[in-house]
């Protein structure tokens, strides 16, 4: 079993290989990300982009798969608060095949738990063509093997993540009622993404094909970690926002501006920034969503579109904020 001493700076594990099929694609897209890029090779959005693409949390979700068959299964690991950065670089097509690699970028002993450390990894992906598709940085708590031998390190002392943003439907600011859809746009429009339930079977079925640690599996493998009982992995909260938003944010978003225009063809998501994973999502939790929008812009090497910023969370049935992330998406500007 490795532990928190086995995961020296520098250190680079291979991942993968891991095969993208259509079948999967679609699979994985019906179920988190029905956008008509995943779903369907001959619609006008899959055609554009140059065929069936992956979801960008499908990717992100077969790297934590890549991951624990690499090294993470055999690791005293302790779960993850979260990661800095995600970057989609290139769509993942039907037929891909993707290798990776895990380099530790640096590691300190917790001061308020000695028998714990923080390593913190760079993650990247590339296709069958040699091209990255996914970069990723992120942090995984690990156990200490001899707690007390090694010397608690300093936190780091880079810029601090994004804080919640408070808004709420009344902080908007007034939306213009004329113009385009992305004309009428405001920071500050606030959406609310409804409510999902963690069943036990849907979070062991997740595990099993993305993150198959043992307290995500049953109570009896979380038996001894510091989550105690069986929990929903990190990402499969995540891809839920992705369904939440999909099915709720679009159509919401149109009527909270006042646009009755054709339906609105968002384009993909160049990655997020800042995910965090506050607390864990148990069996039976129901994590209510919502969406503020913080800004855009037009992107200049893209005619015709512009880049959307919003920073997401959910809020278990207690109040309590189990995630957030700070997220972007394409769309026209016409």
């Amino acid at each position: 079993m490795l532990h928190f001493e086995d995961f020296p700076e520098g250190l680079s594990l291979p991942l993968g290989p891991h095969h993208f099929d259509a079948e999967r694609i679609i699979r994985f897209a019906e179920q988190f990300d029905p956008q008509p890029f995943h779903l369907d090779a001959h619609s006008p959005a899959a055609k554009q982009l140059g065929g069936l693409i992956a979801s960008g949390w499908h990717t992100c979700s077969a790297l934590m798969r890549m991951m624990c068959d690499a090294y993470l299964l055999n690791t005293a690991s302790q779960g993850s608060a979260g990661l800095d950065e995600v970057r989609w670089l290139k769509p993942v097509f039907a037929g891909d095949k993707l290798i990776g690699t895990a380099t530790v970028d640096s590691r300190r002993v917790l001061n308020s738990r000695p028998n714990m450390g923080v390593v913190n990894f760079t993650y990247l992906m590339n296709n069958q063509k040699g091209e990255p598709v996914l970069r990723m940085r992120g942090m995984g708590f690990v156990a200490v093997r001899n707690p007390g031998k090694l010397k608690p390190g300093p936190k780091p002392t880079g810029p601090k993540p994004a804080e919640s943003i408070k808004s709420t439907p009344e902080d908007a600011k007034p939306s213009p009622r004329t113009g385009s859809f992305y004309d009428r746009l405001v920071p500050g429009i606030v959406r609310d993404l409804g409510s999902h339930t963690f069943e036990r079977d849907p979070i062991i079925t997740f595990a099993k094909q993305f993150d198959p640690q043992r307290f995500h599996l049953s109570d009896e493998g979380a038996k001894g970690s510091h989550f105690d009982r069986l929990c929903a992995s990190g990402w499969h909260t995540a891809a839920q926002w992705m369904r939440q938003n999909v099915e709720n944010s679009y159509h919401g978003l149109q009527d909270a501006i006042g646009y009755d225009g054709p339906p609105v063809a968002f384009g993909p998501s160049p990655g997020f920034r800042n995910l965090r994973w506050y607390l864990p999502v148990y069996a039976g939790d129901t994590i209510h969503y919502r969406t503020t929008l913080t800004g855009k812009r037009i992107q200049a090497h893209r005619p015709g579109w512009g880049l959307l910023t919003n920073h997401a969370e959910g809020f278990n049935q207690h109040g309590e904020r189990v995630i957030s992330m700070d997220g972007a998406v394409t769309v026209p500007t016409g």
